[in-house]
């Protein structure tokens, strides 16, 4: 589990980089699927990321919680001005690495 726990952390915050706009979508390529790629686009082009305008996200805490053999939930908080928003996804093993799979921003 502990390479998972290393995994969720830094997709959730290459996540929360290309939602602030500090990176590009391409860059999350290589860890997600490509249907979590395309929401994650679909948030950008259409404005919906939450709380954005309060200011970049800082990451508060990630949670790993393994759901079967080669899979988990991953549950995050993070901070954007005054407000604590949430993330959560699913995580599994592909190909011996692992991706993000499913992904949701509150």
């Amino acid at each position: 589990m502990a390479e998972a726990q290393r995994f969720a952390e830094q997709s959730v915050r290459l996540v929360l980089e290309v939602v602030d706009r500090r990176r590009q979508p391409d860059q999350l390529r290589p860890v997600t699927d490509p249907r979590v790629l395309a929401s994650v686009r679909t948030m950008l082009t259409q404005d919906l990321v939450p709380g954005r305008s309060l200011g970049a996200a800082t990451v508060k805490h990630v949670r790993v919680t393994s759901t079967e053999p080669g899979g988990a939930e991953i549950f995050a908080s993070y901070q954007r001005g005054p407000r604590t928003l949430a993330i959560a996804g699913r995580i599994e093993v592909t190909k011996d690495r692992w991706r993000l799979v499913a992904l949701r921003l509150f």
